[in-house]
Parts: structure tokens; C-alpha cells; sequence
């Protein structure tokens, strides 16, 4: 498979709401854009749903992965 085959199989599975700073993920995982609590100015992203994440067919750590790309993108 080739490496842009790759990018946006991974790409089709987020759905992203840049008005609400959220992308919800093919798994259920939600990532969330908020300011940071100690620092207004900056950004913090967060995942909920995790607790009922598929360990075996989802990587915690990849999903993060993908999410901060996303934002850094400008995708929500």
C-alpha cells in the first residue's frame, strides 16, 4: 500500500467539527480542542471515550498521533 494511500485511509476515519473543535474518530474516541487551564493562550487537546476504546484493533498513542496532526492541519 502506498504511503498516500495510507494517509488518507487513516484521514477518512476522523470526522471533524472545526465550529465545536472536535473530531470523532471511526473507534468513538473524541478529540477535544480547549484553551489550556494555565495558560489561556495555548491550546490543549484532549481524547474522551477512551475507556471503551478496542485496545486490540486501536492504538491509543496512534489515534493521539493522528488527532494533534489533524489540529496542526487546521482540521477543528
Amino acid at each position: 500500500m502506498s504511503m498516500n494511500h495510507r494517509n488518507r485511509s487513516w484521514r477518512a476515519q476522523w470526522t471533524s467539527e472545526p465550529v465545536s473543535r472536535t473530531a470523532v474518530h471511526k473507534s468513538g474516541v473524541t478529540a477535544r480542542v480547549q484553551p489550556s487551564p494555565t495558560d489561556p493562550t495555548k491550546d490543549r487537546i484532549t481524547l474522551d471515550n477512551t475507556a471503551t476504546l478496542d485496545l486490540d484493533r486501536w492504538g491509543l498513542g496512534q489515534l493521539t498521533e493522528q488527532a494533534v496532526k489533524l489540529w496542526l492541519e487546521g482540521e477543528f
